[in-house]
């Protein structure tokens, strides 16, 4: 633990300190930080409905409070409410390395059932949504994870002296406690990623250079991000997440000299359904240019009428060199709010295609 840190150095008087220091930072930083506070509730309002509203300055939040139930207690992390609206806006409950039982999931679905359609829960975890626990909680939850709160705190915006140092403070808190950072790109690390073709061409190992692996990374983690939360509702369905980084040569007589990596992120069907076995949505990118695009595919059984003949998906969005830059040296709340409503067409289109229900 850091003795420089403050959040770290008041987190000694916090009882249980992992998951109470962080809410009690977070209600500190909104409550005293005008630019957090109201880019936390945009970010909610913009997950919730799919569009970016106005700000509250009479929010406030309220932390650990014990509410009773017919059987038994809870006790919510940290409360949002708005003036003298006595249902909070938004509860929520931070995890870091506990998990969320079933039956804290099932008390808080009684709670909030009796505040009323107002209130809306609110999760804060480090992995995001767990498909599970996602079945006994309202329709309507919002799962967050700590490295899009901790990407907030430190977004490019005219800050107070005061704010800066707070929220530098509670990003730098979060890094000490092993959340996964998502930070902006710059072009010149974007470039780095040419350097992958170098490894594949090579024999020897030497020629990987660190930054590449590290901007891997950083970009797959960021795609991450952008698929989970405008794609998860595929889960329920019974979609499975993958990551992956295809690293291969073209094959010999077409002309193309250097190889070619691609990164996915997506979710697979594994269940087969008649002739098509599988269906997928992914969010690319291709090393060698460099661009950002949607593919939405298939693959068909060899009993299936058009097998062999059939393209096997089509791409569903392209992003140009320059939006693909852009998308990427963003700060990760700007870039969600930027990809969002381009990732939901995508998944409109991947639903109508002729293969989806087939």
């Amino acid at each position: 633990m850091s003795e420089q840190n403050l959040f770290s150095m008041l987190g000694k008087y916090v009882e249980r300190q992992n998951e109470n220091l962080l809410t009690q930072s977070l209600a500190a930083l909104f409550n005293n930080c005008p630019v957090f506070r109201d880019d936390l509730l945009d970010l909610f309002r913009r997950r919730s409905e799919g569009k970016r509203l106005g700000t509250t300055g009479a929010s406030c939040a309220v932390t650990q409070n014990s509410q009773f139930l017919r059987k038994g207690r809870i006790l919510v992390d940290m409360e949002i409410r708005c003036g003298d609206d006595r249902s909070p806006q938004y509860v929520v409950e931070a995890k870091l390395t506990a998990p969320l039982s079933p039956k804290q999931a099932r008390n808080y679905a009684k709670f909030l059932k009796r505040q009323g359609v107002k209130s809306r829960l609110v999760l804060i975890t480090k992995a995001g949504i767990d498909s599970e626990l996602k079945k006994l909680l309202p329709k309507n939850t919002l799962w967050l994870t700590w490295t899009e709160i901790a990407e907030l705190a430190v977004r490019p915006a005219h800050r107070s002296k005061t704010e800066r140092f707070l929220c530098g403070q509670f990003y730098e808190m979060l890094k000490e406690r092993g959340i996964p950072m998502v930070p902006s790109v710059t072009s010149g690390e974007y470039k780095k990623l040419a350097l992958l073709n170098r490894f594949v061409e090579s024999k020897s190992t030497k020629s990987l250079h660190k930054i590449s692996i590290d901007m891997i990374n950083n970009v797959m983690a960021r795609m991450r991000e952008f698929a989970d939360h405008n794609w998860s509702r595929l889960t329920d369905d019974g979609y499975k997440q993958y990551d992956r980084l295809y690293a291969f040569r073209p094959s010999k007589g077409n002309g193309v000299k250097s190889p070619n990596a691609e990164i996915e992120v997506g979710f697979y069907l594994w269940k087969k359904r008649k002739h098509v076995h599988e269906r997928y949505i992914c969010l690319a990118l291709e090393c060698d240019d460099m661009k950002l695009s949607v593919w939405g595919g298939w693959t068909l059984g060899k009993s299936h009428p058009e097998y062999d003949a059939d393209p096997g998906g089509r791409y569903l969005k392209k992003w140009t060199l320059p939006q693909s830059r852009l998308l990427f040296k963003k700060s990760l709340p700007d870039a969600q709010m930027e990809i969002q409503t381009q990732l939901e067409k995508c998944l409109r289109q991947f639903k109508k295609s002729r293969y989806y229900n087939a």
